[in-house]
């Protein structure tokens, strides 16, 4: 039996400031944000770009996340579950400019932090998604590493033009990374 949450004239409200109108987005996007630890907590995989950052940091703490994290480390997984966001924000900033500073005793690492953020803040204001930043992050010691195995392998870089499969998929990237921004020109021509 399906059963109608809004009446009619509840219905009418919608769109001009309702509370019932107003609630339901604002559940389903934190049910999205939450909902996305799911699949790294449970089998590895980021499910965001937040996610992404976190899956980092576990890698870096030799921290496999996964169906093993529950059974071998309970306490982290239970502890992620709990900490509320108004404690969790000032230590994580704490701990990042203690670590960026700590790491190789030089302020210019400190620097360099502070100089993320911001550049992250102008970002998030120009509506750049994050998301794929952060992976590219967390991706791109993998990358860089196996870029310079192969180029070992291969004496130089001519392999790229020398398998096609290669050159498809790095044609395919560069492909991808122009079309927001010719996409983003042409709309700004025509206005």
């Amino acid at each position: 039996m399906e059963r109608n949450l809004a009446s009619p004239e509840e219905r009418k409200e919608f769109g001009k400031g309702s509370i019932k109108g107003l609630a339901a987005p604002e559940t389903a996007n934190n049910a999205a944000s939450t909902g996305s630890f799911v699949p790294l907590l449970t089998l590895g995989i980021p499910g965001s770009g937040t996610t992404a950052v976190l899956l980092g940091a576990f890698i870096a703490l030799n921290l496999q996340p996964g169906p093993q994290l529950m059974q071998d480390r309970p306490e982290v997984f239970w502890s992620m579950l709990l900490i509320p966001r108004s404690f969790l924000i000032p230590f994580v900033l704490f701990f990042a400019m203690a670590g960026a500073y700590i790491g190789q005793n030089n302020a210019t690492e400190l620097l360099l932090l502070l100089g993320f953020g911001v550049l992250a803040i102008i970002f998030r204001f120009a509506d750049y998604p994050l998301p794929p930043l952060l992976i590219g992050f967390v991706l791109g010691q993998m990358f860089e590493d196996n870029l310079g195995r192969a180029m070992r392998n291969a004496n130089g870089i001519q392999f790229i033009w020398e398998r096609p499969m290669t050159l498809m998929l790095i044609i395919t990237a560069a492909v991808l990374l122009l079309i927001p921004l010719v996409r983003d020109w042409l709309s700004n021509k025509r206005s």
